[in-house]
């Protein structure tokens, strides 16, 4: 496998073992959805509600990665981050940081956007811009190996986040557009 930068650290030390141009900024893609993942349990409970807005669905490109919400719905936080982790879904990335924000931050979407960026800070990130919560692309959005190694080892040291990581299958419940329960896998 190819790489244009790389890290490799111990999650235990933080101590770095390889390193490949690790401060070489990058487009994260859904990696991005680690530090949206953390955020939001960082700021929200599970049983919160996830409310999908017309926003949250209107970001979708016809190949993007989703589970079909639709305005209107509501989820738990907990079926949200399972859907973010295992399906990749784009617009539940969106509900979640814009629901947090409104409902835990005293703000909005972009509340819970600078609360990434903060938080990254926090963790020792020097090279990273945060402007959406699930990694679509945008020339502003960027993290770097080295950052994004810290915010893994951040999430993965969240008990929460390596529960719905692990999972290999998901049953995730029935909402109005789709009246059957779905298996989302890894």
């Amino acid at each position: 496998m190819y790489a244009h930068s790389a890290v490799v650290m111990d999650m235990k030390s933080g101590a770095i073992l390889y390193a490949k141009k690790p401060d070489e900024q990058h487009y994260p893609a859904s990696i991005t959805k680690l530090l949206t993942t953390l955020v939001a349990l960082e700021n929200a409970e599970l049983t919160d509600k996830v409310t999908f807005s017309q926003d949250s669905v209107d970001i979708l490109n016809w190949d993007d990665a989703h589970i079909g919400m639709k305005p209107g719905e509501e989820i738990s936080m907990e079926d949200a981050l399972y859907a973010v982790l295992l399906a990749s879904a784009n617009e539940v990335s969106y509900a979640v940081a814009e629901s947090t924000g409104i409902n835990r931050m005293n703000g909005d979407y972009s509340t819970f956007i600078a609360r990434m960026n903060e938080r990254a800070k926090e963790l020792g990130c020097t090279g990273s811009n945060w402007v959406n919560p699930n990694g679509l692309h945008d020339e502003q959005h960027y993290t770097t190996a080295h950052d994004m190694a810290l915010i893994a080892n951040a999430a993965f040291n969240n008990a929460t986040v390596r529960q719905v990581a692990s999972t290999l299958h998901y049953d995730f419940p029935a909402t109005a557009s789709v009246p059957t329960v779905r298996t989302l896998t890894m």
